[in-house]
């Protein structure tokens, strides 16, 4: 029968447990794993970087959509392996991953101080998902035929080394390519003083 206007509404889901990582704002593409690593200190925080041009909003939406999806919704791996061929240990580590795009782009690319639908777009992409890092540097430089990516790679370990510090690993991912994050951790050794 159809629910009558007197009908309360279904409960809300139940909170999060604690372990999980707090969203800033409402959006979970925006949240850190430093809280999570202060209260779980022997839990795997993992930090996903991706560096991409300023136009690909296309690719980045698919990427959000696709493994980085799957990523934030870890909260515990259920094995380690230490290799490809050995058997796997039970290992219910807790989880924290987060992730960041990385953008390089130079005062040339846009006029600040007038209107630039790059400079708009991108903007509005970063309120809206919260997920963009854009570090001051030429999105490619030529060098012969092939763009020089290794400028904006260590832009992105720098900004890591400068704001993922908590992170027991900081992956680099290639646009192009496809993590599947539940597999992945399962391969990282557990965080120690060594590391």
């Amino acid at each position: 029968p159809p629910p009558s206007p007197h009908t309360p509404p279904p409960s809300s889901p139940p909170p999060p447990p604690p372990s999980n990582p707090p969203a800033v704002g409402s959006n979970p593409l925006a949240r850190t794993c430093e809280d999570f690593k202060r209260s779980n200190p022997h839990g795997l925080a993992v930090s996903f970087v991706t560096p991409m041009t300023s136009q690909d909003f296309t690719m980045r939406q698919y990427i959000r959509e696709t493994w980085v999806a799957d990523a934030l919704a870890l909260r515990h791996r259920t094995t380690f392996c230490e290799s490809t061929s050995s058997s796997p240990l039970n290992d219910n580590r807790p989880v924290c991953a987060d992730f960041r795009f990385i953008i390089g782009m130079a005062m040339a690319e846009g006029d600040m101080s007038g209107p630039s639908n790059l400079w708009n777009d991108l903007a509005n992409e970063v309120r809206e998902h919260q997920d963009i890092v854009i570090v001051p540097l030429v999105d490619y430089v030529r060098v012969s035929e092939w763009p020089a990516l290794s400028p904006k790679s260590s832009a992105s370990f720098i900004w890591a080394l400068r704001e993922r510090a908590y992170a027991d690993y900081v992956i680099h991912v290639d646009s192009d390519a496809y993590m599947y994050a539940p597999r992945f951790v399962q391969h990282l050794p557990a965080p120690s003083e060594e590391m």
